[in-house]
């Protein structure tokens, strides 16, 4: 693979706010306002290269952009981040934006050499200015526009409305399956309260949660995207053979419990484009999996 022998600059912003119910939304009013916020922006960045997405919503948030320096988006697939990757190493000295989504940016930033980044489903303000010299590439994370979440959509409810209905307690989960069977299955128990949170598995392992940590699971475990997740990732599994199986039970602060079933090897192809949050959640759950795994191996 090529390496850049100048300095390159990629500017990544994720897709701005849509419309709520379609497959395939369009944006929103607001996120129009945020795309010509953004045209103006860059309007001295001599721009050499728009990458977007297959998606409308990022290529209406690069179009106002594309169109001030004349330049036509190349267009990748949502999961192919690794082209994408190779067309930003080939930029030599010159600028591209890429716009992308919650789950995309994050991951084209770690394979470009520059740190783990996260980008919360609400936001829509996050703007990445990375560097890259032949010796070190460097980020500096800015905000642009509102930093509000976008208004429900009429009829919905809104997200402290949702907050409110369903405040995760307590999270039970099973690990089991693989190729090395029985022994290496494992079940925890995380729970919530008060600000703080601690995971456990029987009597041999139990951990008391960071705040970072805490707070960060609590915005991952939403109800509503694990069975977005689970049924996507079934669909995507539904012939592969000797797959981890992951049973995960969220209880809210209502006393309602919602169980969701699903196999995964927990592979970048098997998970690129499903809800980032639930993401994030299993792959938290197979290293903690393994430490789980770990502590029992070592009591005595």
């Amino acid at each position: 693979m090529p390496c850049v022998s100048t300095a390159a600059t990629v500017i990544l912003v994720r897709h701005a706010e849509v419309v709520q119910g379609p497959k395939d939304p369009p944006l929103s009013a607001q996120g129009q306002t945020r795309a010509k916020l953004l045209t103006s922006m860059l309007r001295d960045a001599h721009l050499s290269a728009v990458f977007v997405s297959d998606f409308l919503r990022t290529q209406q948030t690069a179009q106002p952009v594309a169109d001030l320096f004349h330049i036509s988006p190349r267009k990748f697939s949502g999961a192919d981040i690794h082209s994408q990757i190779k067309a930003l190493r080939q930029l030599g000295s010159g600028t591209a934006l890429v716009v992308g989504h919650s789950n995309t940016i994050p991951a084209i930033i770690s394979g470009l050499g520059g740190p783990d980044v996260q980008i919360a489903d609400t936001a829509f303000d996050n703007l990445f200015i990375l560097t890259i010299t032949p010796s070190a590439t460097s980020l500096l994370r800015l905000h642009y526009g509102s930093g509000a979440p976008s208004p429900a959509a009429p009829g919905m409810p809104n997200a402290a409305m949702l907050n409110r209905r369903s405040y995760v307690m307590q999270v039970d989960f099973v690990k089991s399956g693989g190729f090395v069977g029985i022994m290496r299955n494992v079940h925890g128990t995380i729970t919530f309260g008060d600000g703080q949170g601690e995971v456990s598995s029987g009597n041999e392992y139990h951990r008391q949660l960071t705040p970072e940590e805490t707070s960060q699971l609590r915005a991952d475990v939403d109800p509503g995207e694990l069975a977005r997740f689970a049924d996507e990732i079934k669909a995507r599994t539904a012939r592969s053979a000797d797959l981890d199986h992951y049973q995960i039970t969220v209880t809210t602060d209502d006393s309602k419990s919602q169980t969701f079933d699903f196999n995964t090897s927990g592979a970048s192809n098997e998970l690129n484009g499903l809800p980032s949050g639930a993401v994030n959640f299993v792959r938290w759950l197979r290293q903690e999996s393994k430490s789980i795994l770990a502590q029992r191996g070592t009591a005595k």
